[in-house]
C-alpha cells in the first residue's frame, strides 16, 4: 500500500535536549515524515540523538563561545524510519550552517531526485558571524549549482533574512529571451515589510536559480505570517524555498502559532509524493516460539514422544518436501526452520505446560505527565498557548506581546522550581531509605529508571536482514589470495 503525501516540518527549536522529555513535543514531531530542526544547541560530543520512530542526522558546532555556558547553533534532521531507504545524507556537502540530503527518485516515484538543504545562517553582525568571515549565500549557491543539474532543490530553515514584499522572480515582460520564461507565480504577501542585506541575497538566489518562496503565497499562509516573535517585535526570517518545477507538488504550507517551545513558529508543508507505506519493514519477524515450563520428572516422557513414529514421520516428510528446493532461495531456510520448530512445539505441548507470557501493551505516543508537573503548570501552559494563538492573529499589539512573554517567563520559572523541588525530595528520600528501608529504596530507584525519556535504538527487521546477509558473504578473491 502506498502513501501519496509527504509531510515536512522546519523549526528553529532553540534547544533540543530540554524538550525530548516532553511527550507533547515528541507527539508533535510524529505528525511529520521529515523534520528539520535548527539551533538544536547539542554539544558536539552527544550530537546524535535517538527519538522513537525516527532516524537522525546532525551537524553540531565543535567549539563553544568562551562567554557561553552552552553550545549554540546545530542542525538535526529527523527521518521516519520507514523512509530511511529512500534518503541519503550528503555529509561531504554539509556543514554547521547547511545540511544536505537527497530524496531518491526511484523510492519516491519521481522523475528527478530532490535535494533538500536545511539552513541556519547566524544573524548579521553577531559574534559568530564575524568569526566565520564567509559569504553564506555564496557557499549555498555553490552547492545549488552542483545539485541543480541532477534534480530539484528545496531550502528550508532560519535564514535570518528579511525580504519584505520584494518579488522573488523577474516578470516575463522584462525578459528578452523566451527560453527563460518564468512560470506564473501568485503574488507574495508578507506582514514583515523590512528588508535587510541577507534578504537581498536570498532574493537574488531565488531569481538566479528559478526558485520561489512558499511563505505568503501558498494555501495555508496567504498573508505571510510572522515566523519569529520576540519581546521587542516580530519578523519573518524562516522560509521554505523550492524549485519552480516543484510548485505543482505543493499541497499546503502553514506557519503555526507561537508556543512556549521557541520564539520561532514551526513551518510545515506537504508535497504530493507517492511512496511505499511500509518500506522500512519489508521483512516481518516470525512470532515468538512458545516457551515451556521444564519438569524434570517428565523428561523420559518427552524423550519417548520425541522418538515416536509420529514425530519421525513428520521429520521425514519435512525434509522430503524440501529435498528438491534450492537452498539459494530466500524463503527456503525460513520455511524449514518454521516447520521444524512447529513439530518440536507440538510434541512438547503434549507433555509440558506452556509458559504464559504477559502481553506487552504498546503505549505509542500517549501523553504522560511528569510527577512534578502539577495543575498550576498545566493551567499556566494552557493560558500561554491561548495567548500565543491570539498573538499570532494580532502580532502588532504591544500589550499582548509583552503579556505573552511575561507569562512565558512565569511558566518557565514555575516549571524550573517544580523540577528542582521534586528532584530534591527524591534525593532526600533516597538518602533516608538507603539506610532504613532497602526494599522501598530499590522500588524508588526502579521507578526513576522507568521515567527515562522514550528514545529508541530499535532496529528494523530489514536492517537485521541486510546486516547478517552481508556478514555471511564470502569474499572469494580474499580466500584465493590467502590460499
Amino acid at each position: 500500500m502506498a502513501k501519496h503525501f509527504l509531510k515536512f516540518a522546519s523549526w528553529n527549536i532553540e534547544g533540543l535536549l530540554s524538550k525530548i522529555d516532553d511527550s507533547e513535543f515528541i507527539s508533535k514531531l510524529h505528525k511529520f515524515d521529515l523534520v528539520s530542526l535548527v539551533e538544536t544547541w547539542l554539544p558536539h560530543e552527544i550530537c546524535n540523538i535517538n527519538i522513537d520512530g525516527f532516524h537522525s542526522f546532525s551537524k553540531c558546532r565543535k567549539t563553544v563561545s568562551q562567554n557561553s555556558r552552552r553550545s549554540s547553533g546545530g542542525i538535526t534532521i529527523l527521518v521516519k524510519s520507514t523512509l530511511k531507504k529512500g534518503i541519503k545524507f550528503l555529509d561531504k556537502e554539509s556543514s554547521e550552517e547547511f545540511v544536505w540530503y537527497k530524496l531518491d527518485k526511484t523510492f519516491f516515484n519521481l522523475k528527478h531526485d530532490i535535494f533538500i538543504c536545511t539552513v541556519y545562517i547566524p544573524p548579521q553582525n553577531s559574534s559568530r558571524e564575524s568569526r566565520l568571515n564567509t559569504d553564506h549565500f555564496e557557499n549555498l549557491q555553490n552547492n545549488i549549482y552542483k545539485f541543480a543539474s541532477k534534480g530539484n532543490i528545496i531550502l528550508c530553515g532560519d535564514f535570518n533574512a528579511r525580504i519584505g514584499v520584494v518579488e522573488d522572480f523577474v516578470d516575463n515582460k522584462f525578459l528578452e529571451d523566451d527560453k527563460y520564461i518564468t512560470p506564473s507565480l501568485d503574488q507574495r504577501y508578507s506582514k514583515d515589510h523590512h528588508v535587510n542585506a541577507y534578504g537581498k541575497s536570498l532574493i537574488d538566489l531565488c531569481i538566479g536559480n528559478g526558485m520561489a518562496v512558499l511563505n505568503g503565497r501558498t494555501n495555508g499562509d496567504l498573508l505571510g505570517q510572522f515566523t519569529c516573535q520576540t519581546y521587542n517585535g516580530a519578523s519573518v526570517v524562516d522560509y521554505v524555498v523550492i524549485s519552480h518545477s516543484l510548485l505543482s507538488f505543493v499541497v499546503g504550507f502553514n506557519v503555526e502559532d507561537i508556543t512556549e517551545f521557541s520564539h520561532h513558529s514551526c513551518l510545515s508543508f506537504i508535497l504530493q509524493i507517492k511512496y511505499p507505506q511500509n518500506s522500512g519493514d519489508t521483512f516481518k519477524l516470525t512470532p515468538h516460539i512458545k516457551s515451556f515450563i521444564w519438569n524434570e520428572s517428565q523428561k523420559d516422557a518427552l524423550r519417548e514422544c520425541m522418538s515416536s513414529n509420529e514425530v519421525e514421520n513428520k521429520l521425514e516428510s519435512l525434509f522430503f518436501q524440501h529435498k528438491g528446493v534450492s537452498s539459494d532461495e530466500a524463503t527456503y531456510t525460513d520455511i524449514l526452520v518454521a516447520n521444524f520448530s512447529e513439530i518440536l512445539s507440538d510434541t512438547s505441548q503434549k507433555v509440558l505446560n506452556i509458559k504464559r507470557q504477559k502481553k506487552k501493551i504498546k503505549k505509542g505516543n500517549t501523553k504522560m505527565r511528569q510527577e512534578w508537573y502539577d495543575e498550576n503548570c498545566h493551567n499556566l501552559k494552557k493560558n500561554l498557548r491561548n495567548l500565543g494563538s491570539v498573538l499570532s492573529k494580532f502580532p502588532n499589539d504591544i500589550y499582548l506581546r509583552h503579556l505573552f512573554f511575561a507569562k512565558k517567563k512565569e511558566y518557565k520559572r514555575t516549571v524550573k522550581k517544580q523540577k528542582r523541588q521534586f528532584h530534591n525530595s527524591i534525593l532526600n528520600k533516597i538518602e533516608l531509605l538507603s539506610e532504613n528501608n532497602p526494599k522501598d529504596f530499590w522500588k524508588l530507584v526502579n521507578s526513576i529508571k522507568a521515567q527515562k525519556p522514550r528514545t529508541s535504538h530499535e532496529i528494523l527487521p530489514s536492517e537485521w536482514f541486510d546486516y547478517f546477509k552481508n556478514l555471511n558473504k564470502i569474499n572469494i578473491n580474499t580466500e584465493v589470495a590467502s590460499s
